[in-house]
Order: C-alpha cells, then sequence, then structure tokens
C-alpha cells in the first residue's frame, strides 16, 4: 500500500526508526501541509502541558494548512482542548463517530490486502 506516516512530537517519543514509509519530526506545520489524513493520540501525563499544547495541539487553524479533502480522526479517548482544540472538533474535518464505526472492517480490508488475499 505503500502508506507514509509522519509522526510528529517531541524527541524522545519515536515509534521506530526512520524508514521509508515512517519519518519523525518536531515541527508541526510543514508536515500538516502534506497531510490527508491527520491522526492524535492521547497526551502521557508529562505531556500536558502548556508548552507542549501549544506547539502540537491540533486547532482549526492548523487544519486549514492541510491538503484539500483532509480528515481528522482522533484516536480515542481523546481530550477536548488537549491534543484536539474544540473548534477543530466541531469542525467538518472532524470524521466522527460513525468513521469508527467502520474501523474493523478496514483493518481486516488491509491484513486481506497484505495477505495477497482478494474477494470475488
Amino acid at each position: 500500500m505503500d502508506l507514509k506516516f509522519n509522526q510528529v512530537c517531541i524527541n524522545g517519543f519515536e515509534i521506530g526508526k526512520e524508514n521509508r514509509n515512517y519519518k519523525f519530526h518536531t515541527d508541526l506545520e510543514p508536515i500538516l501541509s502534506l497531510s490527508d489524513i491527520v491522526l492524535t493520540d492521547s497526551l502521557p501525563n508529562e505531556l500536558r502541558t502548556e508548552k507542549y499544547i501549544k506547539q502540537y495541539q491540533i486547532t482549526l487553524e492548523r487544519m486549514k494548512i492541510t491538503n484539500k479533502h483532509a480528515m481528522l480522526n482522533p484516536c480515542p479517548p481523546f481530550f477536548r482542548n488537549e491534543e484536539v482544540s474544540i473548534d477543530a472538533i466541531s469542525s467538518d474535518y472532524f470524521v466522527g463517530y460513525e468513521f469508527k464505526k467502520n474501523l474493523l472492517c478496514v483493518q481486516q480490508a488491509i491484513i486481506l490486502f497484505c495477505l495477497g488475499i482478494t474477494l470475488d
């Protein structure tokens, strides 16, 4: 599928070594301008600081930097005004809870694709 995954946060929270499909960054805005889908995760206690939230929170203004038709898909549980601002959650970028209902089907389709299995 050759998907590209860009992780953005402070140093020390990398999920792995960089490779063709995974890159780590500490500057948010340049990566948003390349993004079709923005995923967030809950913040660990040590990152729940005003400074970190100001630097990395996904806001409506930041979503406007993304590619046309980009989607905001925060990973539950997400906390308003921590990793995602209220205005971003209230915007059309937020795919909502309906999107999450289809997640199992999407994951199964990805597994089948990776295994080379096609359904006729």
